[in-house]
C-alpha cells in the first residue's frame, strides 16, 4: 500500500518524494535520502551506507547542538561528527533558519516565511554546483510573501512593505489617533495585512500580562514563574523565563 501523506502528489510531476531511507547512483557521485526518524541506529546505519563513497547526503533532521531561529538549542540525534569525513555535503532540514554548521553540513531553512519568527531573514532556493574541488551552494532568495516588523519612526523612510505582512511597533500615545491611517496608508503600498504591537508607557508589558490574564484567575508569569523554578534542567528553564519576557 506504501505511505500516504501530503507530498504524494508530488511524485506524479516527477518530483523525488522520500518516504524511507533511499540511495541513488548519480553520473558523478552518489545520493543519499533519509527522511526524518527519531531511531538512532536506523540514523547510524544510514550514514555507514554513505562512508567512503564522496557523496551527498539530505537528510530531515536537526542537528544537535545548532541554535533554531528561536535561539533554543535541542538536544537531537544528529551531531556534526557522525557525517562521514569525505562526504562532498550534507543537507538537513527540520529547522526554519539556513545555517552552515560546517563545511559539509548545512541546514537548509525554509523556502519562505511562516511565522512572525522568521521576520527579518532571507528565505529561498539553493542552488548547488559540484566540482572536483568542492560544492558551491548559493541562496537564490525567494519572491514569496513574508513577515516584515517596522518601528513607527522607520515609516518616514518608506519602507518596502509589498506583498509583505506588516506589524508595527510603537508607542499607544504616538499611535492611538493615527492607527486607522497608518493601516490604510500601508494597505495601500501594497502590505497584505497591517497589526500593531503598542506599548502603553505607564504600564510595563508584564504588568498588561497581569491585568488581561488574571481577571479569568489565569496567570500566565505566575504559572511560567513556577514551571521554570521546578524545571530539572536549563532548557526548561529557559522556556520559563522565555514564557515570561
Amino acid at each position: 500500500m506504501g505511505f500516504l501523506h501530503s507530498l504524494r502528489i508530488l511524485s506524479a510531476s516527477n518530483v523525488l518524494v522520500v518516504e524511507r531511507n533511499l540511495s541513488k547512483e548519480g553520473d558523478e557521485f552518489p545520493l543519499f535520502f533519509l527522511s526524518y526518524t527519531e531511531n538512532l541506529k536506523k540514523l547510524e546505519d544510514f550514514l555507514l551506507t554513505a562512508e567512503d563513497r564522496k557523496g551527498i547526503i539530505f537528510m530531515h533532521q536537526g542537528v544537535s547542538g545548532t541554535p533554531m531561529g528561536s535561539g533554543f538549542v535541542l538536544n537531537e540525534l544528529l551531531n556534526a561528527s557522525m557525517i562521514p569525513l569525505d562526504t562532498r555535503m550534507t543537507f538537513t532540514g527540520h529547522y526554519h533558519e539556513r545555517k552552515i554548521v560546517s563545511p559539509n553540513l548545512q541546514v537548509v531553512g525554509n523556502l519562505n516565511h511562516l511565522t512572525w519568527g522568521d521576520a527579518g531573514s532571507v528565505k529561498g532556493f539553493l542552488d548547488v554546483e559540484v566540482s572536483e574541488t568542492g560544492v558551491s551552494v548559493t541562496q537564490i532568495p525567494t519572491k514569496a510573501p513574508y513577515f516584515k516588523t517596522l518601528k513607527y519612526e522607520q515609516l518616514e523612510f518608506q519602507p518596502q512593505v509589498e506583498d509583505g505582512w506588516i506589524k508595527v511597533i510603537g508607542k499607544y500615545k504616538e499611535l492611538k489617533n493615527v492607527l486607522d491611517d497608518v493601516r490604510e496608508a500601508l494597505l495601500k503600498e501594497g502590505a497584505r495585512s497591517v497589526e500593531f504591537d503598542l506599548e502603553d508607557e505607564t504600564t510595563s508589558k508584564e504588568n498588561v500580562n497581569d491585568t488581561y490574564s488574571k481577571e479569568d484567575g489565569f496567570d500566565l508569569n505566575r504559572i511560567s514563574e513556577e514551571y521554570g523554578n521546578q524545571a530539572p534542567d536549563d532548557f526548561t528553564r529557559q522556556v520559563g523565563r522565555s514564557l515570561r519576557s
